[in-house]
């Protein structure tokens, strides 16, 4: 159950740019490894990782950038909006694994309304 609440920080960090997120800081949850599909491409990119608390917080660098929620057990709903103009915006996603390993989804940003998909991998818990 912490898994599911702890990916929906990841889905926030579906901006452009590469966000980190590391075993020794000082926040408790789940690590993600985050890959986008940027719109006009055919293959997902690696972003990085990501940092979900379990208090519904998304961390990318150390820094909140947004927060999380599930909306059930196999879905989430990530909002960022202390990430930036590429970064802001609103993602859902769905559990892909049994094990809450892979989560799929779509982001899409509030600057422009663009769509895209990204998936986000378990890495640490």
């Amino acid at each position: 159950m912490n898994r599911l609440l702890l990916l929906s920080f990841v889905i926030s960090s579906m901006c452009f740019a590469s966000p980190h997120a590391f075993a020794e800081d000082e926040f408790i949850g789940a690590v993600w490894h985050l890959e986008v599909k940027p719109p006009g491409k055919r293959k997902y990119e690696d972003r990085g990782l990501i940092r979900c608390t379990t208090d519904g917080k998304v961390f990318i660098d150390g820094k909140a950038v947004g927060t999380h929620r599930n909306t059930s057990t196999a879905t989430v709903k990530i909002q960022i909006n202390k990430g930036g103009p590429n970064w802001n915006g609103e993602g859902k996603a769905v559990m892909v694994a049994k094990d809450n390993s892979i989560w799929e989804g779509n982001f899409t940003r509030a600057s422009t309304g663009e769509k895209f998909p990204f998936r986000l991998f378990l890495r640490k818990d």
